[in-house]
């Protein structure tokens, strides 16, 4: 079996020298990897890394994930390069067809598949020490004016079958973000694997990433359910149908939580959020619950797993050595 990789993610929401102490922890816990998420409208994404290159030795530096929509995959060559210099050669780019943050500026969705897939195109040609022309088209893709690295790993975060298959197919790796749950997990790495074969490429030239959306670990294990419901309200109404159906929970019940969390709020939304569909899509429980649920998992085939902790008492910093010393540390 793989030996065990823990990434964290952590949202640029504080002030700056708050977001600093932070990933300075994550590093001393022993984390693997840092993301910083492009989600929503706060602290700027390449900021927030470029503080975190500046502020950490060792520790891998990512998107997770930025978009082909709001930032043009010229200018997120130049982030993800900048950050790769101050960093030292850390940086690690996410890309995914976008998030809350799309429906924040009203921007629309058109065609991610493709889009995605010239992103990516786009982003290793500026990327590569020669300049190319995108085929088909008049655009030029010029050298970007700062040291750049044409290995540099681009992941791309992914719930649909036609964009897990992409990311088998044509990234460096693959966030698999469809909860916990096993049914719906093993999908997701057929999807991926399809592209891996279409491609015609070495299965292990692709890391595997498990996006773990809403973790919690409390001795008391209703306490670590309840923090999560929230998240899973919200995280839940936007899973395609098809993971739905793995998971066996009913759509419309799904789609009026959805409806609830729009028109009423994270507290009623989560009110309809019940203990089962919590355990199903997230770890959320006692440790050695969680401890139990990772190791599952990890039979899998996944090469590193990235948490999205929920902050017991509004103390991020709390909730990941909680999760680093009651969890991780005993699986590494």
């Amino acid at each position: 079996m793989k030996p065990f990789r823990f990434g964290i993610a952590i949202a640029a929401t504080e002030p700056p020298e708050v977001f600093i102490e932070t990933v300075k922890l994550a590093e001393q816990l022993g984390f693997d990897s840092i993301w910083v998420p492009d989600f929503r409208l706060y602290l700027d994404l390449y900021v927030a890394l470029g503080l975190a290159a500046l502020n950490t030795t060792h520790v891998r530096l990512g998107s997770a994930v930025t978009n082909p929509y709001t930032r043009h995959p010229g200018m997120t060559a130049v982030g993800i390069s900048s950050v790769d210099q101050l960093s030292g050669g850390r940086a690690v780019l996410g890309l995914g067809s976008g998030g809350i943050v799309m429906g924040l500026l009203d921007i629309e969705r058109h065609k991610p598949i493709l889009t995605c897939r010239r992103a990516i195109e786009e982003i290793r040609s500026h990327l590569s020490d020669n300049s190319s022309h995108d085929k088909g088209k008049s655009r030029k893709y010029v050298r970007l004016d700062l040291p750049t690295r044409p290995d540099l790993p681009i992941v791309l975060g992914a719930t649909g079958h036609q964009m897990l298959a992409l990311a088998g197919e044509i990234a460096d790796g693959v966030i698999v973000n469809v909860g916990a749950d096993q049914s719906c997990l093993e999908g997701a790495l057929n999807a991926v694997n399809k592209g891996v074969e279409r491609a015609n490429r070495p299965s292990e030239s692709l890391e595997r990433f498990c996006w773990l959306q809403g973790t919690a670990v409390s001795e008391d294990e209703s306490e670590a359910i309840n923090l999560v419901k929230p998240a899973v309200a919200l995280t839940l109404g936007r899973m395609p149908k098809w993971t739905l159906e793995a998971m066996e929970m009913d759509e419309e019940e799904i789609r009026q939580i959805q409806r609830v969390y729009r028109e009423e709020g994270a507290e009623f939304a989560a009110k309809r959020v019940t203990d089962d569909m919590v355990k199903r899509f997230t770890i959320a429980g006692t440790p050695q619950r969680a401890i139990g649920e990772l190791e599952r998992l990890q039979e899998l085939g996944f090469d590193e797993f990235i948490f999205i902790v929920e902050e017991f008492g509004g103390n991020v910093r709390s909730a990941i050595k909680s999760l680093a010393d009651r969890v991780l540390m005993g699986l590494k």
